[in-house]
Formats: C-alpha cells, sequence, structure tokens
C-alpha cells in the first residue's frame, strides 16, 4: 500500500512538473512572439516618420494655443479630435467643447512655449507646452500636452487624458 502511495504521488508531481513546464514554455514564446512583433510595429512607425511630421505637430499645437490667446475660442476648438473607439478621430463632442471654453475663461492663454514633442506609438504622442496665463510677478503658468494622432496620412490633435 505505501508503495502504491509513494507511486503514485511521484507520477503526480512528475505529471503536474511537465504540464506546467510545458504551458510555461509555450506561453512564453508566445510572449516572445508578441512583443517583437509590437516592437516591430512601433519601429516601422517611427521610422515612418520625418521632420516634417514634427513640424506639422507642432504646427497644430501652436495654431490651437494662438487661437486661444487671441480669444477665437470656436476656431481653436473647432481644431480638436477625439477617438471614435476604433481609432479614427471625430471631432470633440459638445461637453468636451463647454469644458474647453471654461477652462479658457479660468486659465486665459497669455503666452506659451513648446517643451517636448515625443513620438510613442501611432496612438501615443505628446506635444507639451507650457502655457502663461497670468502676467505677475511671477507669472502664473501651468502644462498643457496634446496627444497628435496620424490618420490616414493626416494629422489630428487630440487632447491627452
Amino acid at each position: 500500500m505505501k508503495k502504491a502511495v509513494k507511486y503514485f504521488s511521484i507520477l503526480a508531481v512528475t505529471a503536474a512538473v511537465i504540464m506546467t513546464s510545458s504551458c510555461g514554455g509555450r506561453n512564453s514564446r508566445h510572449e516572445e512572439r508578441k512583443s517583437d512583433s509590437v516592437r516591430e510595429m512601433l519601429e516601422k512607425y517611427l521610422t515612418s516618420l520625418s521632420p516634417a511630421d514634427t513640424a506639422e505637430v507642432k504646427t497644430l499645437s501652436s495654431q490651437f494655443l494662438t487661437y486661444l490667446s487671441e480669444n477665437r475660442v470656436d476656431d481653436a476648438v473647432a481644431m480638436l479630435y477625439q477617438s471614435d473607439g476604433g481609432g479614427k478621430p471625430v471631432k470633440v463632442d459638445s461637453a468636451t467643447v463647454a469644458v474647453l471654453k471654461r477652462r479658457n475663461e479660468i486659465f486665459p492663454v497669455r503666452a506659451f512655449s513648446v517643451n517636448a514633442v515625443k513620438f510613442l506609438s501611432p496612438d501615443n504622442n505628446a506635444v507639451t507646452y507650457t502655457v502663461m496665463f497670468d502676467n505677475g510677478n511671477p507669472p502664473s503658468t501651468t502644462r498643457w500636452a496634446f496627444n497628435p494622432v496620424k490618420y490616414d496620412g493626416k494629422w489630428y490633435l487630440t487632447l491627452s487624458d
């Protein structure tokens, strides 16, 4: 009886080790392939960009902030998009427009300067700015970020979350 229990225990442990090691190996190889394909996709995206892309997203962002500094809020918000959930940019909704208009009343753009432009992935890029909203001494500033997205060869200005 003791031999049967010992034999069964060894058999169960061996089976468990084989099952977990074989599943783990398959998952890790799958994860490596998935990681490689993501890395390749990101590399393809980044190498497809040119200095013209950087200039275009800076221009879009600067135009938006210029409109705000000129109190042309409707022109500014007309430049903004959001994702439709499937990656396609669509105009921002009326609730977002109302929030942006209210924010501009509280923090009017007096001046701005670009801090950085970073391209990370097709749907995750960043243009960061410092915005001065009060001319006091020292001036009051805040940082804003835009998430420009390239869709069908055209750049769209979206807000960062």
